[in-house]
């Protein structure tokens, strides 16, 4: 199997014009193994770090919103359904304006992790093209979990529940009318849900999402790279280097298969 980090020859093709040497169909093969001028095996390790991974974040870089005490401001809409659960009228009243606020900090972090992440891609070697695409990824992997950790998960996965549990245990068990006491419960929760939903999600959904959309980034840059490269002689020649291995040998090289008419 192709590592997914492994360098795709499209990089070779794009960067035909401004480093000329990279049109040797030497490069077909690892540069270091044949030799090569240090000029083209410079070049070769810098394709290799156009598709490294970021680099973690040092324990001393706090994210904004995820990290402060600004990340309750997207519990607002759990204060309002908690105050709910037991019928009061001023929760239901602001529960609107609740929402609101949960959506507007919601969509607020999802476009400061892209802005992040697209001058990120950039620093790391990426063209404006693949940058943005690569942004547009994260915006939407973070409303996913804004969806799941902040909007719908902790309101009817944990308060909702809690009142309607709180109310069943007085209504059976104690044998009173449980007054305020849902709204008391489903309170009582809201400081503890971020340190339960957020370290779940963070957890599970890369491990869908990240998958399927680097499928879908892969074949929308392989798309409008077909385009630079049929439109450029030197690209097509580059290419043609690299389809006329198997997939073993590319494999070998750490290089990824292209299937394209070059």
């Amino acid at each position: 199997m192709i590592p997914s980090t492994a360098v795709n020859p499209y990089h070779l093709a794009q960067h035909a014009q401004s480093a000329p040497h990279l049109g040797s169909p030497a490069l077909a093969h690892p540069a270091s193994a044949h030799g090569l001028p240090d000029q083209a095996v410079a070049a070769h390790d810098t394709l290799h770090h156009l598709v490294d991974e970021d680099k973690p974040k040092g324990p001393n870089d706090k994210d904004l919103f995820r990290d402060t005490l600004l990340r309750y401001m997207g519990y607002a809409n759990e204060l309002t359904a908690a105050g709910m659960n037991s019928g009061n009228k001023l929760a239901a009243k602001l529960n609107p304006a609740a929402w609101t606020t949960v959506f507007a900090y919601g969509i607020a972090d999802a476009f400061n992790h892209a802005i992040t992440a697209h001058e990120d891609n950039l620093k790391a070697g990426k063209d404006s093209k693949e940058a943005k695409a690569r942004a547009a990824s994260t915006f939407g992997e973070n409303i996913i979990f804004h969806t799941l950790a902040t909007w719908v998960g902790p309101v009817y996965l944990a308060i909702k529940p809690a009142g309607k549990l709180t109310e069943l245990v007085f209504k059976t068990l104690i044998k009173q009318p449980p007054r305020a006491w849902p709204s008391i419960v489903g309170v009582a929760l809201v400081p503890f849900v971020p340190k339960v939903f957020d370290p779940i999600v963070d957890k599970y959904l890369p491990m869908v999402y990240n998958p399927a959309s680097e499928w879908v980034l892969q074949k929308y840059l392989n798309r409008k790279n077909d385009k630079h490269v049929q439109n450029n002689p030197q690209a097509r020649a580059i290419i043609q280097n690299y389809n006329a291995q198997t997939p073993q040998e590319l494999a070998a090289q750490n290089i990824r298969p292209v299937n394209i008419n070059a």
